[in-house]
């Protein structure tokens, strides 16, 4: 659906082609889900409802609100109401902020420290664009979550600071100065590291045609940067 929505693509489809692929697209929503055989809940329907809304809205917001609710996994009810209310946030900010907040009052009541903490930095990032005072505020989440313990996944603290990154340098340093916990501070201040090396090898390249060249060290260290989460340097 990206490609479908995309400006850049509005030349190379003709408006019959785009109307037989969202046709095909919606044929595949209402006969392909739910899966008995895997999920039997609505979820992947409703969400394909949305994605379909992209291009032209052909489900209202109430419907699709009415039916994330009656999924029965919390859970996946909180995702799907996110998703809900990030659509619905484009075209009604105060509509979709609430449904927003509902999904993510649910998230946090998972008992799952993991779950609530992947929950905030998937949300953070989608919403970075459109609203990102609530983007910061979910990230200052997911680092209290972390800080509080429960959580050792080294990939979603990369995530963490990844998306404070996007938003502003300064405030991926200041979360990564708030941990606590020696693993994940240097998880975190390894990525931020990793990011800094990134940007000055690609700034270096736009000058020189060769990195390896322009850079030997840089270009040495990152790769030794990179292979540090499979143990594979000392």
């Amino acid at each position: 659906m990206d490609s479908l929505v995309a400006r850049k693509n509005d030349a190379r489809l003709k408006q019959s082609q785009k109307e037989e692929i969202v046709r095909r697209l919606s044929d595949l929503v209402s006969s392909k889900f739910p899966n008995p055989a895997f999920i039997r809940h609505n979820g992947y329907r409703i969400i394909g409802k949305v994605q379909l809304n992209r291009y032209r809205v052909q489900h209202s917001a109430d419907e699709l609100i009415d039916e994330a609710e009656r999924v029965p996994n919390t859970a996946d009810r909180a995702f799907i109401l996110f998703e809900v209310g990030l659509w619905l946030f484009r075209s009604d900010r105060g509509k979709g902020m609430a449904i927003v907040e509902r999904a993510l009052t649910l998230v946090r009541s998972s008992p799952s420290a993991v779950e609530r903490m992947e929950r905030f930095v998937h949300a953070a990032d989608e919403l970075r664009v459109y609203y990102a005072p609530l983007s910061r505020k979910l990230l200052l989440e997911a680092n209290a979550t972390l800080t509080a313990g429960g959580v050792e996944d080294i990939g979603v603290i990369r995530k963490l600071v990844d998306v404070a990154s996007d938003i502003e340098a300064e405030f991926a340093r200041e979360l990564a100065g708030i941990l606590d916990d020696d693993e994940a501070k240097n998880a975190a201040q390894r990525q931020l590291e990793l990011r800094a090396l990134k940007k000055k090898i690609i700034d270096e390249t736009s000058v020189n045609q060769s990195v390896s060249d322009a850079m030997p060290k840089e270009y040495s260290r990152l790769g030794r940067m990179l292979l540090i989460p499979f143990n594979l340097v000392g």
